[in-house]
């Protein structure tokens, strides 16, 4: 395909895209078996690009840690049942259990789930746990990361103090609410779960 693609006047270098979708999220096989195949074409043979499509947004922890040979992009941000999944999964592949106990687990999710379910902090998040030696370091360590994560979710509430934004909500009975970006922000952190109107 490239050298057709390049007889067709196409530039210099050009590679086909290989694209491959799962919407299975059960089948870690298939996934780890995708992966190593778009592996192989794309960056050990570099024939073509390779995108692989994961419908469910915790399968990416079924993947080995490649970091020279594949990049993750995630698109939209976890539902709490994800989010908790891919904790699960997380721990599972990178933590042994006589660590990752289920009350320390529990621990964990306990207090990083009402703060956020973005996948970028759930990835920051694993780093942090990644190299834990113990069951107690293990919640320490989530402990120290969602302090952390308050922290800098604080400060950013107080650099919206001065935004001039303001939300107009209607809440259940019809009557509208009027939000700076600084008290919805305060709202949400203050509660830790969405608001209800």
């Amino acid at each position: 395909a490239a050298k057709a693609g390049r007889e067709g006047g196409r530039e210099e270098g050009w590679l086909p895209t290989v694209a491959l979708e799962i919407t299975s999220s059960g089948n870690n096989r298939l996934i780890k078996n995708a992966c190593t195949l778009l592996k192989e074409l794309a960056a050990d043979n570099p024939l073509c690009h390779g995108l692989l499509v994961l419908s469910s947004s915790f399968a990416v922890a079924e993947l080995t840690d490649d970091r020279y040979r594949q990049l993750f992009l995630r698109v939209g941000q976890f539902s709490r049942d994800e989010a908790s999944a891919y904790l699960d999964a997380h721990f599972k592949a990178h933590v042994p259990g006589e660590i990752a106990t289920v009350a320390a687990v529990t621990a964990v999710k306990e207090r990083i789930l009402p703060l956020t379910t973005l996948p970028n902090a759930f990835d920051l998040l694993a780093q942090e746990l990644s190299n834990t030696t113990n069951e107690a370091d293990l919640v320490a360590r989530a402990e120290t990361w969602a302090s952390k994560f308050e922290a800098a979710a604080r400060t950013d509430v107080e650099g919206a103090g001065n935004s001039v934004l303001n939300i107009f909500i209607r809440d259940k009975t019809g009557k509208e609410r009027c939000f700076t970006t600084h008290d919805l922000m305060r709202e949400l952190l203050d509660t830790g779960a969405p608001v209800t109107l």
